[in-house]
């Protein structure tokens, strides 16, 4: 039978050909590549958590260790957050951070289950 791929009677005809176990194995690599994807977004979220966590313990530790720099002693550790020059630095990863557990939660989104 010859079809131009382009006739609703073609893909009818095509689809009825084809065996019940075709079918099911077409449904459980689709099933598969959900999963796949909902467990991407979710090692996605996970380590954009990761990074937002490990960007606010450097933020942290820096200030703590400005303080010990002290001469005359470090008396009270507060989080300095007007100083620019360093957040700078910890800012942008911060906000990637941010970008890739969305992205994560987005693709879980996208491919949940419905």
């Amino acid at each position: 039978m010859h079809c131009c791929g382009l006739s609703l009677n073609c893909r009818i005809s095509a689809a009825a050909g084809r065996s019940e176990r075709d079918r099911t194995s077409i449904f459980i690599s689709s099933a598969t590549s959900e999963a796949a994807l909902r467990l991407f977004g979710y090692l996605l979220f996970a380590a954009g958590l990761v990074i937002c966590a490990a960007t606010f313990v450097g933020w942290v530790w820096l200030n703590a260790f400005a303080c010990g720099m002290i001469p005359t002693g470090c008396r009270g550790f507060r989080l300095r957050w007007e100083d620019s020059e360093a957040l700078a630095y910890f800012i942008p990863p911060f906000i990637l951070g941010v970008i890739v557990a969305v992205a994560g939660l987005a693709t879980v989104i996208r491919h949940r289950k419905v």
